[in-house]
């Protein structure tokens, strides 16, 4: 049986060397379990304080290493960057290559289809999705990367979840529509 996961990742910035995960959401669509990891509950995880996030990191990448094919939308662009420069940065090895797909590369016309935005939420509107991407106030993402507030922690990680589900429906649509040609290794 081929083992295909969709996921996603919340983080306090946006660059890798500075930012933080704070969970990741994988989705298995064989089970169609939704595990989520967050940095304030990782059992086991030994760390000095939320900007350690090397136990989460490890978490996210060997888990996503139990897969086939796995999908993240605007993955290439920033989940697996950011996950592989924290892994580095804390002297782990980085998520081994394998069969990535990413649907947002065929959302943003050289490839495909040319709405006004190739982000989630537009493309979840285009399709006249069921579920939306949920907007965020600034106050929980300073809540969750700064003191690992659990309350805030619990609204990412409930984003996260969404924007997997979000993004595997975008997956099946974009594949239906016949535009995804081909699954390349990565990274």
């Amino acid at each position: 049986m081929i083992r295909i996961a969709t996921w996603d990742l919340e983080t306090s910035g946006l660059e890798g060397d500075v930012g933080r995960l704070l969970c990741g959401s994988i989705l298995d669509h064989q089970t169609g379990e939704m595990t989520s990891y967050r940095n304030d509950k990782l059992k086991g995880a030994k760390r000095k304080n939320m900007a350690d996030d090397l136990a989460l990191a490890v978490a996210i990448r060997n888990k996503l290493e139990h897969y086939h094919i796995t999908v993240g939308w605007f993955s290439k662009g920033f989940d697996i960057p950011f996950l592989n420069t924290r892994l580095v940065k804390g002297g782990e090895r980085m998520l081994a290559p394998h069969m990535h797909l990413d649907p947002i590369w065929f959302c943003k016309g050289w490839r495909g289809i040319k709405p006004r935005s190739a982000k989630m939420a537009v493309m979840a509107e285009f399709f006249n999705l069921p579920e939306r991407k949920p907007g965020v106030d600034v106050d929980v993402w300073i809540d969750a990367a700064l003191g690992g507030d659990s309350a805030a922690m619990d609204i990412l990680v409930d984003r996260c979840e969404s924007d997997v589900r979000i993004t595997a429906q975008l997956a099946a649509k974009i594949l239906d529509a016949g535009l995804i040609k081909n699954i390349q290794i990565y990274p």
